[in-house]
């Protein structure tokens, strides 16, 4: 299907506006005179009509009035309408002077100046409006800058978000190969497959600006996959999922950090009791991520390369679901819990 741009729609209005003009003024020029008469009084009518029109939308309204020089607007639209008024009528009245009477709609007014005031008040009319529509326009043309801004400014806070998860979980999972790499354990190869389907994922699935939600719970799974070859005996770690619809389109990479948090605080390597729990249903469009895990009260340390989990997953959840989630926290001296809710479109 053939689809207008935006300029194109407007030449397209602009063409359509002076089409209907000239068919009405000829059909009531022409009830009084020939049909002759009507249509070339319809055409010295149309083009100081348009002059006026452009020259106060294209010059007058953009330069000056855009410019808050309101004063110095209204002098250069009062004196365009008087001057494009004056020569419309002399045109006219030339004409008249030879016997044409094409402007017979002034002539039955019987007022001094008649075929001079029509003129004028047209040209008034056609100056409003042209204000009007230019305007307009401009305060459109404004309010779409802003949105384009403000799109691409929250692009550009979504892909530094993103950018520093990538890094950030490949270092922990390199460190965890480095474990097993230093012990020649058998299960290094294993994991660098895995990891390699995650960076897969990170790298390039993760460009797209939504991924489905049963992917995404795939891919967290496999990360606790590769978080568990870390030893032999395996961490206990639960993860269950009440999803009636998988294919619902869920900002990429936003439960990991989550579960990342959690597994690094967990205490699971000295721990007896430790374990992380992690739960996630939808309801309709509307996502419940529960992850709740033990915790060191002693261990206040902060990750080296900057603590970006929950922050990260915070202002990803503003700028993506903003009035539709809910992030809340709980911390008691053994146990950390983290509630997340967000309405997807």
């Amino acid at each position: 299907m053939f689809a207008l741009t935006r300029i194109q729609l407007i030449r397209l209005l602009h063409i359509s506006g002076w089409l209907t003009f000239a068919i009405f003024s000829v059909a009531i020029r022409s009830s009084v005179t020939s049909v002759g008469l009507a249509l070339l009084a319809t055409v010295i009518a149309g083009v100081f009509l348009a002059i006026t029109f452009y020259v106060n939308s294209q010059i007058l309204v953009p330069r000056i009035f855009a410019r808050g020089r309101y004063a110095l607007y209204v002098l250069a639209a009062a004196g365009l309408s008087i001057v494009t008024a004056g020569l419309r009528s002399g045109l006219v009245e030339i004409i008249q002077a030879f016997h044409i009477d094409i402007f017979s709609v002034s002539s039955a007014l019987n007022l001094p100046y008649g075929t001079y005031i029509l003129a004028w008040l047209a040209t008034f009319g056609v100056l409003v409006l042209s204000a009007f529509t230019k305007i307009s326009q401009m305060r459109s043309d404004s309010e779409r800058s802003l949105e384009q801004l403000a799109r691409e400014k929250t692009e550009a806070q979504l892909d530094y978000l993103k950018a520093q998860i990538n890094p950030h979980f490949l270092f922990n999972t390199l460190n965890n190969i480095y474990s097993l790499a230093y012990r020649k354990s058998d299960r290094a190869p294993e994991m660098i497959l895995k990891l390699s389907h995650l960076l897969r994922y990170v790298l390039y699935d993760c460009r797209e600006e939504r991924v489905a939600l049963g992917e995404d719970i795939a891919h967290n799974r496999l990360f606790i996959e590769v978080f568990q070859i870390k030893r032999t005996a395996p961490y206990p770690i639960s993860f269950s999922e009440e999803i009636t619809d998988p294919n619902l389109l869920i900002e990429p990479m936003l439960l990991i950090p989550l579960v990342e948090n959690s597994l690094k605080h967990a205490d699971l390597d000295h721990n007896p009791a430790a374990f992380v729990k992690i739960w996630v249903r939808n309801e309709g469009s509307q996502i419940n991520f529960r992850i709740e895990n033990t915790r060191d009260p002693a261990d206040q340390v902060k990750d080296e390369v900057g603590g970006i989990g929950l922050s990260n997953v915070r202002k990803r959840l503003e700028l993506n679901y903003p009035g539709k989630n809910r992030l809340e926290i709980t911390e008691e001296p053994h146990r950390f819990r983290v509630d997340l809710q967000f309405e997807v479109s």
